[in-house]
């Protein structure tokens, strides 16, 4: 029972970690228009402070996210067997990063296609294979590419532990992510988000994400948790408001050499780090499961429906938009309809797969 509720922790913060990707996303619209005028036709700075701060705190979303793949993925020893592992990963990452880069070439040649029925158009039509090629078929797919290379690496590493034993393993996962995170940090922008090098930067966050995790069985504490999360969150803030700051002297985040918001900079890695040491050490009885279950198809929907509630609300409230109004309105909006987005999907997805299984036994027998 002890270790069913830890693994709600975990199932909770993914919850959490999914709602704050879309909160990113609704409010990086307003983090743009504070130094770019062409977002709402003018230099928009109202509710910046709450703006900047909510911005901030969703930056421990993708790390997390990666930290607990780690947890999960290096303490089942059954995935250092190659073909079992690629072959349950294909199934769940790799086929939905075929189906949804698909889908969202196709959606972005729609919306290209609108833009230019309304005028708006730009001259660069076919943009949206060259960003399939690239391995960014829509700004948030990304992330499943740089996995992709990630968990090619799972079974190595658990190879590599088994050799080494924990006690080893958890130092060089230590030293590996303090190298890690400031070559991810400083490193230039890689025009293939499928370049193995960025992936190779991650591995950091799930070797240490492992590592708390063990660390985390033998020093359960409530109390500790706690405090670990409310540092977690004070380095949040920190960011926000050094966000702020930067806002207010007219910096936009293109601008900054290195990254303020970027999953390695120095305050997003510790904040990151001590969130997730702070949910690994504490219990949570309620159970997160189902929702946490189908997480990865919310985030795989929500930027498409982020689009489609964007234009709803505007039209409803107008523009320039209340940007607390926009954020949490929005937020809701989209994590309900990309949840049940992601109910469809995964029903659908199993009846598909339920008749071609249906069909091989026919054609068998």
């Amino acid at each position: 029972m002890k270790s069913k509720l830890r693994y709600n922790n975990y199932d909770m913060l993914r919850v959490i970690a999914t709602i704050a990707v879309i909160v990113l996303h609704t409010s990086a619209y307003f983090i743009s228009a504070i130094t770019d005028a062409s977002v709402f036709g003018e230099i928009y700075t109202e509710n910046m402070l709450f703006t900047c701060i909510v911005r901030a705190a969703t930056t421990f979303a993708v790390p997390c996210f990666m930290m607990l793949s780690g947890a999960l993925l290096l303490e089942d020893e059954k995935n250092a067997d190659y073909v079992f592992f690629y072959k349950k990963r294909f199934k769940s990452i790799g086929v939905p990063t075929v189906i949804f880069s698909v889908a969202y070439t196709i959606f972005s040649f729609g919306l290209e296609l609108l833009q230019k029925i309304r005028g708006r158009g730009t001259e660069d039509f076919f943009r949206p294979i060259y960003n399939l090629l690239i391995g960014e078929p829509y700004y948030h797919m990304w992330y499943l590419f740089m996995l992709l290379g990630v968990y090619v690496m799972v079974p190595v590493i658990l190879h590599v532990k088994t050799d080494i034993g924990e006690k080893k393993f958890a130092k060089m996962s230590v030293i590996f992510f303090l190298l890690a995170y400031p070559s991810g940090w400083t490193i230039a922008g890689s025009l293939f988000k499928w370049n193995i090098g960025y992936s190779f930067c991650f591995l950091g966050y799930l070797m240490i994400g492992y590592t708390i995790h063990k660390w985390s069985n033998r020093k359960q504490s409530k109390g500790k948790g706690v405090t670990f999360l409310l540092c977690g969150i004070g380095v949040l803030l920190i960011i926000g408001f050094l966000q702020y700051e930067q806002g207010m002297q007219g910096i936009a985040n293109s601008e900054l050499k290195y990254s303020l918001l970027g999953p390695f900079n120095p305050l997003v890695v510790l904040a990151s780090v001590l969130i997730f040491a702070g949910v690994s050490m504490i219990e949570v009885k309620k159970d997160f499961s189902k929702l946490s279950n189908v997480s990865f198809y919310i985030y795989l929907f929500h930027a498409g429906i982020l689009v489609i509630v964007r234009k709803i609300v505007e039209i409803v409230l107008g523009e320039p938009i209340d940007s607390r109004v926009f954020i949490i309105l929005s937020t809701i909006l989209t994590f309900v309809l990309s949840w049940i987005a992601s109910e469809l999907y995964i029903r659908i997805f199993r009846c598909v797969e339920s008749f071609i299984k249906n069909q091989r036994t026919k054609t068998l027998c």
